[in-house]
């Protein structure tokens, strides 16, 4: 099939949420004895989920709790594939008039199948600014064949041109005064290498100071709030020069750099599964997967739709190079019957 329908994504998700923990780990299973919640999903997916297995359109649950939508994190915390099979929709267009901004501006494209994607959830604007940031970053990082060719401050000014609240459009504002901030205090300082060393005490609490500055409370639910807590952690300490000197440690390796940050988006508190798993795509889309410690994942459940699957369906995404996402059609309706069967077993 060519491009992809956004029904896809909807019922997988449904489908992930329909599976019976019994047969996924013995943690998930005590989870839902506990909650009553299968896998742990909060009750506004878990109703989202059972009007979409009992055949209501992707299109109109994401109102189901709230009729202004959610603007919480989940559409940006799942968005990575969209990132990946839609990287070239990162690409600004060719340049007509090297005097007009404007020409440096993404496609707007992105921001529909970003829309598309997470309609059955999220519809709130500011939901969707936080997506289209994250799979804008995921697919521009794809695209660079060297981690330190990616450039971080540029990448921020282009995904603001994408963004339509001011929530969002704020807080990588907050983050481009402070990244220039810090780029002026290393040039005073003497330039790459030999600036002050800190402390990671100290790290951690400028680390801290930042996501008080870029969320509105403290556990980061709101999508706006988690995506730029986890863009500063991300280009602070996951790309190449982005890192200070910290005493006692050295993070010029492409592991140990990669592990730091990720290990600093969970330390950061609050929503930090969420915040993990936003660095963690953008990490393995900048480096690939060679970095992950073995440990991390060699002890995951491997059951159905476990780590193998997982690292399969991971493989054939990157292989796709999507350019448009189908609307739902007539006449394909067969194609989204056949793709519902092969997850539910009917």
């Amino acid at each position: 099939m060519n491009g992809l329908h956004p029904e896809h994504i909807a019922y997988s998700y449904a489908a992930i949420w329909k599976m019976n923990p019994d047969k996924v780990c013995l943690t998930a299973k005590l989870y839902r004895i506990y909650n009553k919640i299968l896998k742990g999903y909060a009750d506004s997916s878990a109703t989202v989920c059972r009007a979409l297995l009992a055949g209501q359109s992707f299109r109109t649950t994401g109102t189901i709790k709230n009729q202004a939508g959610s603007h919480a994190n989940g559409g940006a915390m799942r968005i990575a594939p969209i990132g990946l099979a839609f990287r070239h929709l990162t690409q600004p267009p060719p340049l007509q008039d090297t005097t007009d901004d404007n020409n440096h501006s993404p496609p707007p494209l992105l921001r529909e199948v970003v829309a598309e994607a997470i309609a059955a959830t999220h519809v709130h604007p500011e939901a969707i600014d936080g997506a289209t940031v994250i799979a804008f970053f995921v697919g521009r990082c794809c695209l660079k064949p060297r981690p330190e060719d990616f450039q971080f401050l540029e990448t921020i000014k282009e995904v603001r041109s994408l963004c339509e609240t001011e929530e969002m459009k704020n807080r990588l504002q907050i983050i481009e005064e402070k990244w220039q901030e810090r780029k002026k205090e290393r040039e005073m300082e003497g330039g790459e290498g030999k600036q002050e060393r800190k402390t990671k005490e100290e790290m951690d609490k400028e680390d801290r100071e930042m996501a008080g500055l870029l969320s509105s409370q403290w556990f980061q639910l709101r999508a706006v709030d988690a995506v730029g807590v986890a863009l500063w952690l991300f280009g602070r300490h996951g790309l190449p020069g982005g890192v200070e000197v910290v005493e006692s440690e050295c993070c010029s390796s492409i592991s140990s750099r990669g592990e730091e940050c990720l290990v600093r988006a969970v330390a950061i508190g609050g929503d930090t599964d969420t915040i993990a798993c936003i660095v963690g795509a953008m990490l393995g889309a900048l480096y690939g997967s060679s970095w992950i410690p073995v440990r991390w994942y060699d002890k995951m459940e491997n059951g159905e739709r476990g780590r193998d699957y997982v690292i399969a369906l991971a493989e054939r995404l990157a292989l796709l190079d999507l350019k448009s996402i189908d609307s739902p059609l007539s006449d394909a309706n067969d194609k989204v019957e056949a793709f519902k069967s092969s997850l539910f077993g009917k």
